[in-house]
C-alpha cells in the first residue's frame, strides 16, 4: 500500500474522509491505513477483532484459581512503607483488587509501632492484645 496518496489526519478529515494514509508504520509495525476518528491502524484494529494466534485472549473464567500476589516476608525499615497484596482473580477496571495493605502503623492503645500484616483489621500489637486477652478473661475491663 505504499503507493496510496499520503495525507495527514487534519487534511483527511477537512475532506471528510473516514481513512488516510500517512505511509509511516504503527507501533506494530504495519504500513497501511488508519482511522481518522481515532488515528488507529486498520490492521491493528482488524487483527484484534480476529485474535491473533500469537497472542490469545485471556477471558475472566481462564483468570479464576491463581494465587494472591504474597509479598516476600523481610524485615522493613519503618519508615512508613505500605504494599498491598492483590488478588488477580479479581479484576476491577482491568487491574487486581487489592486484598489487604501490610507495614508499619501505630498501636492504637500504647502507641508504639509494630509491622501489620493487615492494616485495615489489626491496629493493636501483639503486647497491647495479650493483655486485653488475660484482663477480659478474668472479668476485669
Amino acid at each position: 500500500m505504499t503507493d496510496a496518496l499520503v495525507i495527514s489526519a487534519g487534511n483527511a478529515a477537512m475532506r471528510g474522509m473516514t481513512l488516510y494514509f500517512n505511509g509511516k508504520p504503527c507501533a506494530q509495525g504495519h504500513i497501511g491505513p488508519r482511522r481518522v476518528s481515532d488515528r488507529a491502524c486498520c490492521e491493528c484494529h482488524r487483527l484484534r477483532q480476529k485474535g491473533t494466534p500469537g497472542r490469545p485472549r485471556v477471558f475472566a473464567a481462564e483468570l479464576i484459581g491463581r494465587d494472591i500476589r504474597e509479598l516476600p516476608h523481610v524485615s522493613w525499615p519503618n519508615n512508613g512503607r505500605v504494599e498491598v497484596v492483590t488478588d488477580p482473580n479479581w479484576l476491577i477496571d482491568g487491574k487486581p483488587r487489592v486484598v489487604r495493605k501490610i507495614g508499619w502503623r501505630a498501636c492504637m492503645c500504647c502507641k508504639r509501632r509494630f509491622f501489620s500484616q493487615d492494616m485495615t483489621k489489626i491496629r493493636i500489637c501483639d503486647p497491647c492484645k495479650a493483655s486485653k486477652v488475660d484482663k477480659t478473661a478474668f472479668g476485669v475491663d
